[in-house]
Protein backbone atom coordinates (compact mmCIF):
# COMPACT_ATOMS: atom_id res chain seq x y z
CA UNK A 1 0.00 0.00 0.00
CA UNK A 2 2.80 2.39 0.81
CA UNK A 3 4.84 2.02 -2.01
CA UNK A 4 2.05 2.01 -4.29
CA UNK A 5 1.87 5.79 -3.38
CA UNK A 6 5.37 6.22 -4.15
CA UNK A 7 7.16 6.22 -0.95
CA UNK A 8 9.99 3.78 -0.21
CA UNK A 9 11.25 3.12 3.62
CA UNK A 10 14.24 1.43 4.77
CA UNK A 11 11.71 -0.08 7.52
CA UNK A 12 8.38 -0.18 8.48
CA UNK A 13 7.51 -0.38 12.39
CA UNK A 14 4.11 -1.88 13.84
CA UNK A 15 3.06 -0.81 16.87
CA UNK A 16 0.45 -4.38 17.49
CA UNK A 17 -2.45 -4.48 19.73
CA UNK A 18 -4.85 -7.29 19.79
CA UNK A 19 -8.55 -5.99 18.52
CA UNK A 20 -9.43 -6.21 22.10
CA UNK A 21 -6.66 -3.75 23.71
CA UNK A 22 -7.57 -1.62 20.49
CA UNK A 23 -11.54 -1.34 21.42
CA UNK A 24 -11.08 -0.94 25.15
CA UNK A 25 -9.02 1.68 24.43
CA UNK A 26 -10.57 3.31 21.68
CA UNK A 27 -13.96 2.84 24.16
CA UNK A 28 -12.02 4.78 26.77
CA UNK A 29 -9.72 7.22 25.49
CA UNK A 30 -12.57 8.84 22.76
CA UNK A 31 -15.87 7.60 24.49
CA UNK A 32 -17.49 5.63 21.82
CA UNK A 33 -19.84 2.97 21.89
CA UNK A 34 -19.00 -0.72 20.94
CA UNK A 35 -20.30 -0.38 17.81
CA UNK A 36 -18.21 2.64 16.45
CA UNK A 37 -14.70 1.65 18.23
CA UNK A 38 -15.19 -1.64 15.57
CA UNK A 39 -16.38 0.54 12.81
CA UNK A 40 -13.09 2.64 13.34
CA UNK A 41 -10.34 -0.34 13.68
CA UNK A 42 -12.58 -1.75 10.80
CA UNK A 43 -11.88 1.42 8.46
CA UNK A 44 -8.07 0.74 8.89
CA UNK A 45 -5.95 -1.91 6.71
CA UNK A 46 -6.72 -5.48 8.88
CA UNK A 47 -3.93 -6.01 11.04
CA UNK A 48 -2.85 -9.27 9.34
CA UNK A 49 -2.06 -7.32 6.40
CA UNK A 50 -0.17 -4.94 8.84
CA UNK A 51 1.72 -7.70 10.23
CA UNK A 52 3.19 -8.45 6.89
CA UNK A 53 4.26 -6.05 5.89
CA UNK A 54 6.03 -4.64 8.99
CA UNK A 55 10.31 -5.11 9.54
CA UNK A 56 9.15 -5.00 13.06
CA UNK A 57 6.54 -5.15 15.41
CA UNK A 58 6.66 -3.86 18.75
CA UNK A 59 3.87 -5.58 21.01
CA UNK A 60 1.98 -2.65 22.17
CA UNK A 61 -0.71 -5.24 24.71
CA UNK A 62 1.00 -4.72 27.88
CA UNK A 63 1.86 -1.93 29.96
CA UNK A 64 3.59 1.53 29.26
CA UNK A 65 6.73 0.78 30.65
CA UNK A 66 7.39 -2.52 28.49
CA UNK A 67 6.53 -0.62 25.59
CA UNK A 68 9.51 1.95 26.36
CA UNK A 69 11.33 -1.12 26.99
CA UNK A 70 11.16 -2.54 23.40
CA UNK A 71 11.14 0.98 22.05
CA UNK A 72 14.89 1.32 23.62
CA UNK A 73 15.74 -2.05 23.31
CA UNK A 74 15.29 -1.56 19.15
CA UNK A 75 16.97 1.94 19.05
CA UNK A 76 20.01 0.71 20.53
CA UNK A 77 20.52 -1.54 17.58
CA UNK A 78 20.96 1.58 15.95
Amino acid sequence: MLEKQGLKFDEIWLVYADEEKQLSRLIKRDKLDMKSALNRIRAQMPMTEKLKVANVIIDNNRGIDELKNQIMRLLNRY
